[in-house]
């Protein structure tokens, strides 16, 4: 029998040091996710803001009123196909590709497109336009146990990506809105990023400028 202590270790590149999943330690306690021990981070620390009440107010105003329309008024198709009880009452307009195309939510959802990125830095595929790149990441404080995403702020960090925490009952608060129970991370992609056989009309181009003008704003909102 192998014992644990010669098990073989996965060895990093040099050049970069690149976080294993949740290898990461909370440096103030397990239920703060704002500040992360990273030691290749300016002070041994990575720091991600949380924006005041009343800016999580105005971000979820924004996404009520530019994004969410265009879901239809939810994130489930499988919870709206029950309540019509009429599937063909539910059409895929351009618009809802295009916002389904360029969110992610979800804590593993959210990691895999993460990882996926980092290893396309890490084998110098990065980035062209064929390559789908994450614009902004949300996380909400009130997540629990704040251990099992520390490791997003230090994909962020790595891949300077916008990145913010949405105080108070966020996670609640956006699952409500979004119809689900609740959410913990939500990463937003690029424009470039467009799926097979996505519509090029008006529709789904004004639906790109509305996903682009949330983030900008959302980034906008971010304190320095």
């Amino acid at each position: 029998m192998t014992s644990h202590s010669n098990k073989k270790k996965r060895s990093l590149p040099p050049q970069q040091h690149y976080p294993q999943k949740y290898s990461s330690r909370l440096t103030v306690d397990d239920e703060d996710i704002s500040r992360i021990s990273y030691p290749f981070a300016s002070g041994g620390a990575i720091v991600t803001p949380i924006v005041p009440f009343d800016v999580k107010g105005m971000v979820f105003e924004r996404l009520k009123e530019e994004l969410l329309p265009k879901l239809n008024g939810r994130w489930n198709r499988t919870c709206r196909l029950h309540n019509t009880g009429d599937e063909d009452k539910i059409k895929t307009t351009a618009a809802e590709t295009v916002v389904r195309s360029r969110l992610i939510i979800g804590i593993n959802q959210c990691t895999q497109m993460l990882e996926k990125v980092l290893q396309q830095k890490k084998q110098n595929k990065f980035i062209s336009s064929e390559h789908t790149m994450p614009s902004l990441i949300i996380l909400t404080r009130d997540a629990r146990p704040a251990t099992i995403f520390s490791h997003i702020p230090i994909y962020a960090h790595l891949l300077k990506i916008p990145i913010l925490i949405l105080p108070g009952k966020a996670s609640v608060e956006l699952g409500r809105l979004l119809g689900l129970k609740s959410i913990a991370a939500l990463v937003f992609l690029s424009s470039g990023s467009k799926v097979r056989g996505e519509s090029t009309d008006e529709e789904a181009s004004g639906a790109h400028t509305d996903v682009d003008s949330f983030v900008n704003f959302v980034i906008s909102k971010i304190p320095k």
